[in-house]
Order: structure tokens, then sequence, then C-alpha cells
């Protein structure tokens, strides 16, 4: 395992702590479930409402017990997007978590840079400090986590493409009091808009990682081995993967081989 760490506060040690409590999940049982739980969907920009849209439809078609609550934030889409303070009271109330999708920053709405920008802004309303990259090699599965603390993230696009693509790397978002899962990169590839070619691996694998922080831990293995199955199989793949199959397919494809 590789870590790259980034920090700059004193309060470094601690926050160190906290992000490794809750970027590995510790090992409980899965308790029994009597009602779904609910949690955050921002589904961004680009290709991230149909990347988190298939999330819901594999949820709703294996019976994982989830219920989601939709905030809608966007910059380029500004004057439909709801506010920071609602999307922090739904997440509050959600089980403190939320799965996200890439928001594109407007360069007219903010001349700060993206410190200014509605992602940095919600890290800064959760009190978010640490950004936790998961890169997974496939077919190998050599596993690396790249752990970045303090209030600035970094981009980390340029160097997937070493690992597979953008389309298959997961991350999280992490605070002491809440989590935001989401992929890796976070460009919101918006000109594939409406096309299905996006691959959904890492929005689907942080639905994953999502389900284990909830102690949904059977639902979670389950989830990542259909995904994994799928990529082994190599007979269902995305553009990206050097197939021609779309997001739809994928997914029907995990759906498929989803077992518990």
């Amino acid at each position: 395992m590789l870590s790259r760490m980034v920090i700059s506060s004193a309060r470094a040690g601690n926050q160190l702590l906290t992000a490794q409590r809750f970027a590995v999940t510790a090992a409980v049982p899965t308790p029994a479930v009597a009602h779904k739980l609910k949690v955050t969907i921002i589904p961004g920009d680009g290709v991230g409402p149909e990347l988190i849209y298939t999330v819901q439809d594999i949820v709703k078609n294996t019976g994982i017990p989830l219920d989601f609550e939709e905030v809608f934030l966007s910059e380029v889409h500004y004057t439909r997007s709801s506010s920071i303070e609602n999307a922090v009271m739904s997440i509050a109330r959600n089980n403190n978590v939320a799965l996200k999708g890439a928001i594109q920053e407007s360069a007219v709405l903010h001349t700060e840079g993206e410190l200014s920008g509605l992602n940095m802004r919600l890290r800064r309303a959760l009190d978010l400090f640490a950004n936790v990259v998961h890169i997974k090699m496939h077919p190998r599965h050599n596993a690396y986590r790249l752990l970045c603390l303090a209030k600035s993230f970094v981009h980390l696009d340029d160097g997937l493409s070493l690992v597979g693509g953008a389309g298959v790397v997961t991350g999280q978002s992490v605070g002491s009091d809440y989590v935001i899962f989401e992929p890796g990169s976070r460009h919101s590839f918006q000109e594939a808009l409406g096309r299905s070619i996006a691959n959904p691996t890492a929005m689907i694998l942080c639905a994953a990682n999502m389900l284990n922080h909830l102690h949904l831990t059977d639902y979670a293995k389950a989830l990542r081995t259909s995904v994994e199955k799928v990529i082994r199989d190599g007979k269902v793949r995305t553009r990206d993967m050097g197939g021609y199959a779309s997001t739809t397919d994928f997914a029907d494809a995990v759906i498929s081989n989803f077992e518990m």
C-alpha cells in the first residue's frame, strides 16, 4: 500500500487518526436491516447524474436496503441549484453521508479560483479535512491509497490513466462527522453528457464503500464482487476499457452478477 500525505495544519495528527477510522471501516457483522437506510445523493454535472442514477437502478434491482434524498448542486445550472446549507442539512439527517458526482466549476460565478466554488464550499461547511483516493489496478488487483490531508484537495486526474482511467478510481472526502463518497476524478466529463458511454465502475464502487461505512458489509461485498466479476469476464466493457458497452449495459451486467 502506497500512501502520500500532505499535511498543513496543527491538527494533522488527530485528523489522520480520524481519517483512518473513516477510510477503513471496522469489520463488524452486518446488522439485521429492519428498514432502508437513507443517504443523500448529489448528482452534480456532466455524466454525474447518469452515474448516480445507475447506482439507484442497481440498488432498486438488487434489493440493497438504501433510500435516497437528492440535492441538486450545480454552478453550470446555478439558477436551479440548491444551497450549500440545504445540502448540509440533508447529509446531516441522512446518516451523515452522501454519494456525489463531480460539480463543474464555473469561472463566471467566482474569480477566486476553485477554492470559492461549490465543491470546496461544501467541504468547508462539512469540515472535511482529508481526501482519500483508492486506486486498484485491474485485473492485477494491486491496491494503493493516496491520503491527502488538510483543507486543500488535489486533482489526481493526470495520473489516473495509469490504473485504467478515471472511471475506475474511487474516493471519499472525510471529516470528523461526515463523509462524501465520490469518484477519484473530479472531471464532470461534460462532453459525454447524454451519450451513455461513461464508465460507472468508480461510482458503483463508491456506493459499495458507502455500504461498508454504513456497516451493510454483506451488501458491500456482494456489490464489489459483482463489479469485479464483470471486469474480469471482459464481456461487457465501456469504451475506456476497450469495448463498446454503454453505461446501462455495464449496470445491467452488474445486476445480473449480483449474489448475496
